[in-house]
């Protein structure tokens, strides 16, 4: 079942759920759950119910969520994947067609250890707000036209959510 199957699924799955444990937890009819309180029976009783849907739900999208054809009812994470590589790529090779900002692309990273054991490569830029980073599979290593290092840049711990805000300070011209 792919996931927007299962979201449309889950009011009348919470509804089930509800209906079978609800007598577990001493009701009888919708109208003695009325009042809300975490650690009243009802409180459990709700939170029963969001445990076995959320799992059968997850247990349901698993396979295709590690399949990289997850979709979000427009595109696939492989395709989202895709077309970063071809923005990235695109982005880092104007910057070092201008020799605008330190762009490099390297097979091992600044300790001298293959990219994730090998197959795969770094590139980095230095922007003034910050260094941002990306890995690809060496089947992609021609479609950035940037300097060939030996050794990567030292990686600054930058974290994904780093890169994000790096690059919206950098496109909004903040330092």
């Amino acid at each position: 079942m792919n996931i927007q199957d299962t979201l449309k699924e889950l009011p009348r799955k919470f509804h089930e759920a509800y209906e079978r444990l609800a007598p577990t937890f001493g009701y009888e009819t919708r109208e003695d759950t009325k009042e809300f309180d975490a650690d009243s029976p009802n409180g459990k009783l709700m939170g029963a119910v969001v445990n076995e849907v959320m799992t059968k739900a997850l247990e349901d999208t698993r396979e295709e969520a590690v399949t990289g054809e997850t979709s979000d009812g427009f595109h696939t994470f492989n395709e989202l994947y895709e077309f970063r590589k071809l923005y990235n790529a695109g982005l880092f090779n104007e910057w070092a067609k201008q020799g605008l900002f330190n762009v490099h692309k390297s097979k091992k990273h600044s300790d001298g250890e293959e990219c994730f054991g090998g197959g795969w490569f770094i590139v980095t830029a230095t922007l003034p707000t910050g260094q941002i980073s990306n890995h690809y599979e060496l089947k992609d290593w021609d479609l950035f036209q940037v300097e060939d290092r030996e050794l990567a840049d030292v990686w600054d711990c930058h974290t994904p959510q780093d890169v994000a805000h790096r690059l919206e300070q950098f496109l909004k011209g903040e330092e």
